[in-house]
């Protein structure tokens, strides 16, 4: 048959993946294309028939990710940073824990991250092309010492959403304080000796070092004494 065609792969096939029938259907016929990272495939086709006569033509082959190998995070993804810490910190970057768990693959430089808006979000800025995440503001323990918000990623078949926590560490930033309620003492006279009057409280916001503060009386005095480590004062 003098009309009888035929379809050749001249090129851009560098590890045999594609098979071209003479019906010029291109078919892929092996299965190590996973094996491969390549996204795109430039073939030349050469289609020939018996009468001499030839011609070439490109055919582009744009692979899609197979985001089935893509693992998401099922745990939450955990940082910690000091309190009062200046404005623009960086906390973390979710990019980096992605490429962790997926061993580097190519797919993480694929995909979108958005950030699901609630009241702790407005706390921090959050690039979503590089998915580091810095805070806004000079955050205090004190009023609050863990932040969480969701992440998710895009395309939507990852069916991939995450939640981030961020715990801030307490510092000692607060000064210790008397407790002016412990200062003031109202006594009946004809008290049986020694006679327990009260005890100096202390307030300590951030609790880090109570512990290390003693109680002595700036003037001696031969009818008040201050036990040096719970600060009771008796009446001798």
């Amino acid at each position: 048959n003098n009309n009888s065609t035929y379809y050749y792969i001249l090129s851009g096939d560098k590890y045999g993946l594609f098979a071209i029938n003479n019906l010029g259907e291109l078919s892929l016929a092996s299965a190590i294309l996973n094996q491969t990272c390549d996204d795109y495939f430039e073939l030349i086709i050469l289609i020939s028939s018996l009468s001499k006569s030839y011609c070439r033509t490109n055919i582009s082959i744009i692979r899609s990710p197979n985001w089935s190998y893509f693992i998401c995070p099922i745990m939450p993804i955990e940082w910690m940073i000091e309190e009062e810490s200046p404005i623009d910190t960086e906390i973390g970057s979710i990019k980096d824990v992605l490429l962790m768990i997926n061993n580097n693959s190519h797919l993480v430089e694929l995909i979108n991250m958005q950030l699901i808006g609630n009241s702790d979000t407005q706390l921090f800025h959050f690039n979503s092309s590089t998915g580091l995440l810095t805070s806004k503001s000079r955050l205090d323990y004190e009023q609050k010492h863990i932040y969480s918000f969701f992440i998710t990623l895009e395309p939507n078949q990852l069916h991939c959403s995450f939640p981030i926590v961020i715990k801030l560490i307490n510092i000692n930033d607060n000064a210790i304080k008397l407790d002016s309620k412990s200062l003031i003492y109202n006594l009946n006279e004809n008290n049986l000796i020694p006679f327990y009057i009260g005890r100096i409280k202390l307030i300590d916001i951030d609790q880090l070092f109570l512990f290390e503060y003693k109680f002595y009386l700036r003037n001696f005095s031969s009818q008040i004494s201050i036990d040096a480590t719970t600060g009771s004062i008796i009446l001798l």
